[in-house]
């Protein structure tokens, strides 16, 4: 789990490095949410947006399978949706993603995308990290 965190950590700095333009900022934090079989899941969630801003500019999903589960059966579904920013209730389009690796991660554009996991048949973990950063100065674009 160690390991697990560290590199999770260093994803902004690789970013930064990659994308100048991110301005990325380093979180010492991780969220991590249990979700039990056949019960939890995550409604449609906006961890930041243009216009009430909490700075969040990528969310992280780390996705955590038990053991026992085949790497056949692990699938965990998420739809994203891309907002819209003129209007609160409209989003500018949908897509379902499929988590089926080993040890998937999925970021996304904190102020652009909302999301929601649905509940599964099995138990599994989201490790959530944030990574702040300004608004892009070209536009809305992250």
């Amino acid at each position: 789990m160690f390991k697990l965190l560290q590199l999770i950590y260093y994803i902004p700095f690789e970013l930064n490095s990659k994308y100048s333009g991110f301005n990325l900022q380093v979180n010492d934090y991780i969220n991590i949410s249990y979700f039990q079989k056949d019960k939890s899941f995550i409604s449609l969630t906006r961890d930041s947006s243009f216009k009430l801003d909490t700075g969040k500019k990528l969310t992280a999903m780390v996705f955590l399978f038990p053991p026992e589960l085949e790497i056949k059966d692990r699938k965990i579904q998420v739809n994203l949706k891309v907002v819209n920013e003129n209007t609160s209730e409209e989003f500018l389009s949908e897509q379902t993603v499929e988590i089926t690796t080993n040890l998937p991660i999925l970021i996304i554009k904190s102020r652009l995308v909302a999301y929601e996991i649905v509940k599964q048949s099995y138990n599994f973990v989201v490790l959530f990290y944030y990574m702040h950063g300004p608004m892009d100065k070209e536009g809305l674009t992250c």
